[in-house]
């Protein structure tokens, strides 16, 4: 597989497995018609990676790094992606209820997944995606609990270990981020600040579906949420409840901030439109999900329903003192980004 040779520095592994390779998002084209119409990973990819920022700048979420990771697994093992997981992860964990195309033997099995319309559930259809490295995981509770055991006790289930105890380290450890103050990302995984007590995570979204893992290394401690709906913010109150009760580091907050007395005049340097960094670049026209607004008024910036003070040059706490967000600005010195902290990155449109 060849990338195209946009910018100077390549994109290395490591770029792939902390989502900073600078591709572009490319949406919609990542699902299939039908089982029979997924692409191999190689023939989806070749007309599809384009790079759109040097790699290693930007913590921006990337469907397509994680998929070319997965193909260059295949490259490197000469055999499918799904094999190689099911012989060297899924297998000596005992995931056996665990596959990206589902056996005959497990279809009856299948939970179906629901969204609401108005006040009915309605029944989902099932996704499939060329993107399988990124998109593509069946398992259930069970088997997602031998992964996590794995996880936190360094690279072993049982008798059977998948990793060194280095590599768990190293997808355990912040590899990146965008301010030492906020959440950033390991090899593979999300960080984020609850209270004082950091955990690592992924979640996941299909249509019907929504479903969180959740990590305490400093306390070997994780759990696992799914529910119905995508999207849901079911995961996010489980997941801020179990830690409040079980951890008494995630209650802990911040210092409360104070509002500078002069930052109205620097407000405006701040507020605008802002577009998710993950939105695709190369699409006529731009493919941006939503937008979020920042305004301000004379103690600080107001948006997703929370006021956020200015502690330090580029630098906000939120008011509650539940955490920190920053801004990056170009050679000129005008705002070009917003960071919130793992893969909450947004850049400037105004």
């Amino acid at each position: 597989m060849k990338v195209p040779s946009s910018f100077p520095l390549p994109i290395t592994v490591g770029d792939l497995l902390t989502h900073t390779s600078g591709l572009d998002e490319i949406r919609p084209g990542t699902q299939a018609p039908s089982e029979a119409e997924v692409l191999g990973l190689s023939e989806f990819l070749k007309t599809r990676l384009e790079r759109v920022r040097p790699p290693g700048t930007t913590i921006s979420y990337s469907t397509y790094g994680t998929t070319l990771g997965g193909e260059l697994v295949e490259e490197v093992t000469e055999r499918p992606f799904e094999e190689y997981l099911r012989e060297n992860v899924w297998s000596p964990l005992a995931m056996t209820r665990t596959s990206i195309r589902v056996p005959a033997a497990l279809a009856e099995d299948l939970a179906m997944g629901y969204e609401r319309e108005k006040d009915a559930l309605v029944p989902q259809a099932w996704e499939w995606y060329h993107t399988t490295p990124a998109s593509s995981i069946n398992s259930t509770a069970v088997d997602m609990a031998h992964y996590m055991i794995a996880l936190l006790e360094e690279g072993r289930y049982g008798s059977q270990a998948i990793l060194t105890p280095e590599t768990v380290r190293a997808m355990q450890r912040q590899q990146r981020t965008m301010h030492p103050l906020i959440p950033g990302v390991t090899y593979g995984l999300w960080e984020d600040f609850v209270g004082s007590l950091r955990v690592i995570e992924h979640g996941g979204n299909m249509a019907g579906f929504s479903a969180l893992m959740v990590l305490v290394p400093s306390e070997r401690a994780g759990f696992f949420v799914v529910g119905q709906l995508e999207g849901s913010k079911l995961r996010d109150t489980v997941k801020q409840a179990v830690l409040e009760t079980l951890f008494p580091a995630a209650r802990t907050r911040l210092p409360a901030p104070t509002a500078p007395k002069d930052f109205a005049k620097r407000a405006a340097a701040f507020t605008g439109r802002y577009a998710p960094s993950s939105s695709c670049h190369t699409c006529e026209p731009r493919s941006v999900p939503y937008i979020l607004e920042v305004k301000a008024d004379d103690e600080g910036l107001l948006f997703t329903g929370s006021k956020w003070i200015e502690t330090a040059p580029l630098l906000f706490e939120r008011k509650d003192g539940t955490g920190y967000i920053c801004f990056q600005t170009d050679a000129k010195g005008n705002v070009v980004s917003l960071h919130a902290g793992s893969y909450w990155n947004f850049e400037k449109l105004n």
